[in-house]
């Protein structure tokens, strides 16, 4: 796993390296993106001065689609509709039977993901403290989005160590540190085979070392996206979290639909797969999972413990699921396409509906298309 460590007071840990409108919300309320047309840099996809431009589309489309979803997911709804409890046995593991009753234990794990979509529904909608009307989720200057991997550049292990305000490390006798025998990062360096020093202070305002075998070409791969959590510690214990989000230039150019509109277009029922008319926005969306949940026992499953493969999703413990980003990116996605509606917009509305079902046996199983019955079919 690769790691960036941010140096306070000559301690810093990195935490995490995660594999994370309509309310009138900016993608620059959420993240400082990452101003420029190389190294990072989003101009080619969003406009700093107008919030337009393609992020600013998946931010609204991401809204539409999980605030969909969660309108479905009430108690009422589950048990009144089966293609609603057929998606949540599908993407969950809840067992598909009607009467859930309030207080039971499939009652509490359907409240529970219902409230982990609605956080990041106030996320994206930046949201507020009903009670002091304050940001729930405020960024305070630690929170990053990057357009492509090509922001750090590799250092070697005999280069002067720089701290986290970019300054020269010094030891305890005046003797300049490398970072190749600086306390931390030497370990960094050999804990996985491979890894290189990357910097990021050059071009961007994180002063900070990466330490990966991929850095400048992480998005060089078939990766969308990159979500890291790093948290700041010195001899003080003072903390300070710091979160970014890469999306890699091919999550903007590969072959999903641009949009769910378009994607309905592409649906052919019996055939279509739920995976192939995922639209592009559902890289921020699973990337936002990443940087509101975070990883650890605690939190979501990040790295090579998460899972993207459908039948792996099929067949996972409800708990597990729980902790998986792409449960909840298709669960969304599925319930959109299920419910979705005509509502003057036509980049995130769509005019007809679909839902998906599972098809096939073993090794060959899928989320089919097929023409949503009624309540009970």
């Amino acid at each position: 796993m690769a790691k960036l460590l941010f140096p306070l007071g000559l301690v810093a840990v990195l935490l995490n390296i995660l594999l994370h409108t309509v309310s009138g919300a900016s993608l620059s309320d959420l993240f400082i993106v990452h101003d420029g047309g190389s190294n990072g840099g989003c101009n080619a996809y969003y406009d700093q001065a107008t919030g337009t431009g393609t992020l600013d589309n998946w931010l609204d489309e991401s809204i539409y689609s999980i605030t969909t979803a969660i309108n479905y997911l009430s108690i009422d709804v589950y048990n009144d509709d089966i293609k609603v409890r057929r998606a949540l046995y599908m993407f969950f593991h809840i067992p598909n039977r009607k009467n859930l009753i309030k207080g039971s234990d499939r009652a509490n794990d359907l409240e529970k993901i219902a409230g982990n979509l609605k956080r990041v529904e106030d996320f994206f909608n930046y949201a507020r403290n009903p009670e002091d009307g304050k940001p729930i989720y405020p960024m305070n200057g630690n929170r990053y989005l990057f357009c492509g991997s090509d922001f750090v550049v590799q250092q070697t292990e005999d280069t002067p160590a720089r701290d986290w305000q970019g300054n020269v490390i010094y030891d305890g006798q005046g003797n300049q540190l490398t970072i190749g025998n600086m306390p931390g990062y030497n370990e960094e360096i050999v804990k996985e085979e491979n890894n290189k020093v990357w910097w990021s202070g050059d071009y961007t305002p994180i002063n900070a070392y990466y330490f990966s075998a991929k850095g400048a070409d992480f998005c060089s791969g078939p990766l969308l996206g990159l979500t890291t959590t790093i948290k700041q510690v010195d001899q003080n214990l003072q903390q300070r979290t710091i979160e970014s989000v890469v999306i890699c230039g091919s999550a903007f150019t590969n072959g999903q639909p641009n949009t769910y509109r378009d994607g309905v277009a592409l649906i052919k029922e019996g055939t279509t797969t739920l995976q192939t008319v995922l639209p592009k926005s559902a890289t921020l969306l699973h990337e936002t999972f990443h940087v509101i949940f975070g990883a650890g026992e605690a939190g979501f499953l990040e790295d090579t413990n998460e899972f993207y493969d459908i039948i792996q999703i099929l067949e996972s413990p409800t708990k597990t699921a729980m902790r998986n980003p792409e449960s909840y990116v298709l669960l969304i996605a599925h319930l959109y396409y299920l419910f979705g509606q005509p509502d003057g917009n036509e980049g995130t509305s769509i005019d007809r509906n679909w839902d998906f079902v599972v098809k096939g046996s073993g090794g060959n199983r899928g989320l089919r298309a097929k023409t949503p019955g009624g309540k009970t079919a």
